[in-house]
């Protein structure tokens, strides 16, 4: 059964957008896939502490350790995409997201998507949960999630302050600070909670469930 709407007077949010990948869905195969093979093709040795280390970066400090410059962004971004989808198989949403989701849209919380990945492979591996979201706001550039963010903002016609970001990245933290929405990071995404720890409102998101309190609250449970 569908539980009641839950009125905006009794939650601290109404929107929320989420990241996708190491978000939604656990894609680590992006990871363990993509970043030491593109560290190869550019002639990176690989780091002391291995490949994982480089999850303890923000985003353009892993981009300088792989030697990325801004202009090759758009055929990274590609590479990455087109990863992806040759392993969409391997893909899925995290254990217990899906009833989250649902219960956070069957309490009115207006839920979109703000991806780097490609429309086709969000609204597959979304599968079931792809309804419960009011849009999907996909191909972001590495580094330009910020002005997506703002457009989703502006589309949902919810202010700022009642808007929640979730994400595994300090990328998404950052565009979320420049947007002026609040910041929630997630642990069991692509980087390290010491990374992703100090951009974030409250405590790490532990589990799925633990957003459904955040979401009510403002923080994640302690």
């Amino acid at each position: 059964m569908t539980p009641p709407a839950m009125p905006a007077a009794a939650r601290r949010y109404d929107l929320l957008l989420f990241d996708f990948d190491g978000t939604l869905a656990d894609s680590s195969v992006l990871f363990d896939r993509f970043v030491p093979a593109l560290g190869r093709q550019r002639g990176v040795p690989e780091p002391a502490g291995g490949w994982h280390s480089l999850r303890g970066l923000d985003s353009r400090a892993m981009l300088r350790a792989l030697r990325i410059r801004w202009w090759q962004l758009p055929g990274v971004t590609r590479q990455m995409r087109a990863t992806m989808a040759a392993h969409l198989d391997q893909v899925q949403l995290y254990p217990g997201m899906l009833p989250v989701l649902q219960q956070l849209h069957g309490q009115g919380v207006q839920m979109v998507v703000v991806s780097s990945n490609t429309r086709p492979t969000v609204e597959q591996i979304l599968g079931p949960a792809l309804p419960l979201f009011s849009a999907l706001h996909c191909g972001a550039s590495l580094l330009g999630k910020r002005r997506i963010m703002a457009r989703a903002l502006r589309q949902a016609r919810v202010p700022a302050a009642r808007a929640l970001s979730i994400g595994d990245e300090c990328r998404d933290a950052q565009a979320s600070q420049a947007c002026g929405i609040a910041f929630a990071g997630v642990s069991w995404g692509m980087a390290t909670a010491a990374a992703l720890q100090p951009y974030s409102a409250g405590a790490l998101l532990a589990r799925p469930d633990d957003l459904l309190h955040c979401v009510a609250q403002g923080n994640a449970p302690a």
